[in-house]
């Protein structure tokens, strides 16, 4: 059988794998019973070891220990606590699935050719070929009339599915629309669903791990409805496993991409992640009062809207998998897995792997008192010049290309070469004098030296390849090699990492200060400005200085780098402002750059802040712009636009909501804040809150501090939002930093006065 391996589970010592036949489209169940849970056991001599006792199937010696292998996976809590008693264990809390995929080699999301004996594997190697995985989204609505449905006894209402052809919702009220499927009542709608996620081999959710399995589970449960949900406890909540399938919560990618950099978000919402990655607005409705639509028969809206949240979640679900298919086979990890997986997760697995390889014993995770010491001591950082405040023209910015992973290739920086018997006399010595191995090479320097060479390759592949669906995947691939990469400096100091290394995160950042500060003060000997510089990047002013010039320091400072090195040039700017901090001087990441292609760019600003209005941010955005493009007039003009909207009313009260997270329960809030206020209210009308939730409130005009007078949208009834408020404590403070560098003041936005020299800054 030709196939793609889709997911991985054990029952006892028996491995299932699921694998899609690529000629028959149908996934098969093939069972692997040769392959056994073991750990390692050091400074104990093999006749002491067989007296671990019951579940020990066998010793062998291996990688300088012995290797102590279990009958089934339940036996090894047993057999690891004998053998503390007696010696040092190594790598006894690696899941079962994931060591054998480790030890076979085996990568999900790949294409093998495997020979079996009925369903039994006896043998499998890498195939080539085009292979494809169905894929559908689905979403649920519940009946809530307390606000927070309960899954014990509120039904579920509807589900709605979308693939790449159609459409549908179910549901068991009559609706108009073409696309619902009406059932007889809420027992039948759950077998619907069950039957419709089994119809696909990737299902695609938005917060399903903790909302809609669980949900439907507890359903199925109430009808004896068997489903392929496996629910298990892990990190915040729940993990949500559909048997034999690839469950993608998209709610869980949005999160990863946002904790590595890679979007930026005030809200995390289904209609803000949608609109961020199409540009498109989704059907939005107060979903506590979904209930009442229910009630009175009038469920066209609803259909609707659920159906909008299935085409949402797909569309963000399609952004994100190839990007998981990457990492599976980077990992060699189910993408179960590695979908629920922090970066610096990832980077162990692939160190795991790497260490299985090159026949190395993985070091243990910390004990909680370790993790409790490594989190207690924080290292210096990287070294930052502070900016000049003001608009400045004329600017280029290089940057260090991958700078952390590029200083550990160079110097060769992993816990096993730090301080070796070998380098006494020679090594890499970091500034802060650590000295690291010459002559043998590192686990980590290897593995990011292989990830980057990667990548250089998959991008040239990429700038010759023309095929839309192979550059996605290319695309997806050299992405899933820079997260990766980009990360390990991070999990060195990582405080639960196997492979921690306090003394290797100061070096790195050590030469990270030395690399950067020599990149100073030779762009200044050559003549030209610094104006900022900041971990790998500088910022140039160019003055009388041209783009050539800039070309030719790059290639001239290159020539000096280690081999692994380059200094790369980010681009020219035309402009660029920088704002000034309250205690004098510019504030470091706070500042807006325009390309010369027209492209605005906001670093640090409150415009990617979470806790300000709408239209805060976008009355921020558009001064920026004007700025940027030298129409400091206009600049001054939105503000006074913006401020006239919101006395006469004009303002969208969406843009008036601020969205604040409340991070734990009510009770356990001493001060009361605005947010805190408007979720005691959502609480009084009977919607359920609890820590995580992002609360939307409205300050309104009354008498009262603003917590008393801030109300969630959906309550504010006909209060009126506070004029005075939104102008002085959002739309002002959001924009005065700026404007304040190019001279104009808060009393002229205010009183429509004009300032004596404004003519000067008039574009």
């Amino acid at each position: 059988m030709k196939g793609v391996l889709i997911d991985v589970e054990s029952d006892n010592h028996i491995i299932k794998l699921f694998i899609k036949d690529t000629e028959t489209g149908k996934v098969e169940e093939v069972v692997d019973s040769s392959f056994y849970p073991y750990f390692y056991l050091l400074g104990v001599d093999e006749e002491d070891a067989k007296s671990l006792g019951e579940g020990l199937r066998g010793i062998e010696r291996s990688k300088g220990a012995l290797k102590i292998i279990a009958e089934k996976p339940s036996d090894v809590p047993y057999l690891r606590e004998k053998a503390k008693e007696i010696g040092e264990i190594r790598e006894y809390d690696i899941p079962y699935t994931q060591r054998y995929l480790i030890d076979k080699g085996l990568k999900p999301m790949k294409r093998y050719e495997w020979v079996l004996d009925g369903n039994k594997l006896i043998s499998f190697k890498e195939d080539v070929g085009k292979w494809s995985v169905s894929r559908k989204a689905f979403d649920i609505e519940t009946y809530n009339p307390q606000g927070m449905p309960r899954p014990s006894q509120d039904p579920v209402i509807m589900a709605s599915f979308w693939n790449e052809e159609l459409g549908k919702v179910i549901t068991w009220k009559p609706a108009k629309a073409s696309f619902v499927e009406m059932v007889e009542d809420e027992k039948r709608l759950i077998a619907r669903i069950t039957e419709e996620i089994n119809s696909a081999d990737v299902i695609y959710t938005y917060n399903g791990d903790n909302f809609d399995l669980p949900y439907i589970k507890k359903r199925a449960d109430n009808y004896k409805i068997p489903t392929a949900i496996d629910l298990r406890r892990g990190g915040q909540g729940t993990k949500a496993k559909i048997r034999g399938k690839i469950h993608l919560d998209a709610y869980l990618g949005v999160n990863f991409l946002t904790t590595i950099g890679w979007l930026k978000l005030p809200r995390y919402r289904l209609e803000d992640v949608y609109k961020e990655f199409t540009g498109k607005e989704k059907l939005d409705m107060e979903v506590t009062d979904l209930w009442k639509d229910w009630e009175n028969g009038t469920i066209d809206k609803v259909t609707d809207y659920s159906l909008q949240d299935a085409e949402a979640a797909y569309v963000i679900g399609e952004r994100l998998l190839p990007l998981y298919v990457e990492f599976c086979k980077l990992v060699g990890q189910t993408m179960f897995d590695v979908s629920r997986m922090s970066a610096s997760q990832i980077v162990e697995l692939l160190l795991l792997k790497k260490a299985f390889h090159k026949k190395q014993i993985a070091p243990n995770k910390p004990t909680e008192h370790e993790f409790v010491s490594r989190i207690r001591k924080p290292i210096k950082g990287a070294f930052v010049k502070q900016p000049e405040p003001g608009l400045h023209e004329n600017l280029a910015i290089l940057d260090f290309r991958s700078l952390y992973p590029s200083i550990i290739i160079s110097h060769n920086v992993s816990p096993e070469t730090l301080n070796c018997e070998c380098c006494k006399d020679d090594g890499y010595v970091s500034p802060n004098g650590y000295r690291f191995c010459k002559k043998k090479r590192g686990i980590i320097p290897e593995m990011l030296e292989e990830l980057l060479s990667k990548r250089v390759e998959v991008k040239k592949l990429l700038k010759s390849t023309k095929d839309p669906e192979e550059r996605k995947r290319l695309d997806a691939k050299q992405q899933a090699l820079k997260i990766t990469a980009n990360a390990t400096y991070g999990y060195t100091l990582f405080a639960r990492a196997r492979w921690y290394c306090r003394e290797c995160g100061e070096a790195i950042t050590a030469w990270g200060r030395h690399y950067v500060q020599n990149l100073i003060s030779q762009a200044e000997e050559t003549g030209f400005k610094v104006l900022y510089a900041d971990t790998d990047s500088c910022f140039l002013e160019l003055r009388d200085k041209t783009k050539e010039d800039v070309i030719k320091f790059l290639k001239d400072y290159n020539s000096k780098l280690p081999e692994a090195m380059e200094l790369e040039l980010e681009g020219f700017y035309p402009r660029g402002i920088f704002v000034t901090k309250r205690e004098g001087g510019a504030a470091k990441k706070r500042y807006a750059l325009i390309r010369e292609d027209g492209q605005v760019e906001i670093t640090g600003l409150e415009f990617v802040r979470r806790d300000w209005s709408g239209l805060a941010k976008k009355t921020q955005e558009k001064v920026i712009r004007a700025i940027l493009e030298n129409k400091i007039g206009k600049a001054k003009e939105v503000v006074m636009d913006t401020i006239d909207a919101i006395r006469e009313g004009k303002v969208p009260l969406d843009d008036l909501v601020i969205y604040t997270q409340i991070k734990r329960k009510i009770s356990k809030y001493d001060a009361i804040g605005p947010h805190v206020k408007a979720a005691k209210r959502l609480e009084e009308s009977g919607v359920k809150v609890e820590p995580g939730m992002t609360i939307g409130y409205v300050v309104t005009q009354g008498a009262g501090n603003i917590g008393d007078r801030s109300y969630p949208p959906q309550l504010i009834g006909n209060r009126k939002p506070d004029v005075d408020y939104y102008i002085n404590n959002q739309v002002l403070p959001a924009v005065m930093k700026i404007l304040s560098e190019v001279g104009i003041k808060e009393d002229d936005l205010k009183i429509g006065g004009k300032q004596s020299d404004l003519g000067q800054w008039v574009g």
